[in-house]
């Protein structure tokens, strides 16, 4: 939205009396969604259907304990004013902090076990979507810790699961099918999606007469090509 006539909504509220239970839940709604603030009880979103949503969301609300709530459309009538208002939705220093979590989170995986370095690994994830999700001018920054998290879930995996198949960035020679029948398959014990999902790829597409086994450890596969 980098149109000087963009498209805003605006949400002007007015709470009866001192309800400040129900002003830090409209706040904290509002908040969540991303909305900017203007001023007390004057807040303001991209034109969206999920805006409108939002704002129609806590109309209703404020309606219901007898509070006036307006829900304006606008345009930007400059630059200036659209650069203003773009201001105020900058992330920028979320995701500064966002990188900064994620860099000493690499640093402890050597201290941590695996479960609870997938739990730190998470909940940082679920902060980093949460403010994608509210980035409605997104650049470079949501990039750059985009990378981090993939680059933070490379490192865990590495340590932790150093047998799992990670990216490789290089050309796949065609092969012939033909080449492939009547071949024992073997992979690691646990039934991991990328698992189910590449034996029914094999009796789907190459052999529909293949046969599996499942290895407790990946250096068991010469043990059980002599066995079987």
């Amino acid at each position: 939205m980098k149109d000087n006539n963009a498209a805003w909504l605006l949400l002007i509220t007015n709470l009866p009396g001192q309800n400040q239970t129900l002003r830090m839940r409209i706040w904290r709604a509002l908040k969540a969604a991303g909305a900017g603030l203007l001023r007390d009880g004057v807040y303001v979103l991209p034109q969206t259907a999920a805006s409108r949503k939002i704002f129609d969301e806590q109309a209703l609300e404020i309606r219901a304990v007898a509070g006036s709530v307006h829900v304006l459309t606008f345009h930007s009538e400059s630059a200036e004013q659209q650069n203003a208002l773009v201001g105020l939705f900058d992330r920028t220093p979320d995701y500064q902090e966002l990188h900064t979590r994620l860099a000493a989170c690499k640093k402890s995986l050597a201290k941590l076990t695996e479960l609870d370095a997938r739990k730190a690994l998470a909940v940082i994830a679920r902060d980093v979507a949460a403010t994608t999700a509210t980035d409605f001018f997104a650049g470079k920054s949501q990039a750059q810790v985009q990378s981090a998290l993939a680059d933070a879930e490379s490192v865990l995996n590495a340590r932790f699961s150093p047998n799992e198949p990670h990216p490789a960035h290089r050309k796949i020679p065609r092969r012939d099918p033909k080449d492939y029948l009547s071949r024992t398959w073997a992979t690691r014990q646990k039934m991991w999606i990328d698992r189910v999902c590449s034996a029914w790829l094999i009796r789907r597409f190459i052999d529909r007469q293949a046969k599996f086994v499942w290895l407790k450890r990946i250096q068991d596969k010469t043990e059980a090509r002599h066995r079987i």
